[in-house]
């Protein structure tokens, strides 16, 4: 899996729900809050190398808004595993239009060409040459 940073997680999150990240973090139980949250909380854990305590103190370190702990972060995740073990139709489409965001993001700022695509423009040049 790539590795990305917390903010490019985050900001994804954001794009996709059309929110801004101080209302993700915000304090409060309400769906439209929690779920970003919960997703933001498991796709760092997924795509970030950093500890459960960092991403739960996240919101707070960046946004002065939220501050959760490890527990909180090992919940979400659980929360978001057991909603794609029985195959929750909203929850997979989600999460891969998220993954999608912060794929862009990866190659958009790092200027980087995934290997297949680099690979693949070496074989269609080497299938030209013997045509």
């Amino acid at each position: 899996m790539n590795r990305t940073s917390l903010s490019v997680v985050c900001d994804s999150v954001c794009e996709h729900f059309k929110i801004n990240p101080w209302d993700m973090f915000y304090k409060s139980r309400e769906r439209g809050v929690v779920w970003p949250r919960q997703l933001f909380q498991y796709l760092a854990s997924k795509w970030t190398s950093n500890t459960l305590n960092r991403i739960g103190s996240y919101g707070y370190d960046t946004y002065r808004s939220g501050n959760y702990d490890h527990a909180t972060v090992m919940h979400s995740k659980r929360a978001i595993n057991n909603l794609m073990d029985i195959s929750d139709r909203e929850t997979l489409e989600v999460i891969t239009s998220i993954e999608e965001i912060i794929k862009k993001s990866i190659y958009k700022d790092y200027n980087f060409i995934p290997v297949e695509i680099h690979l693949l423009s070496k074989c269609e040049k080497y299938t030209e040459s013997f045509i």
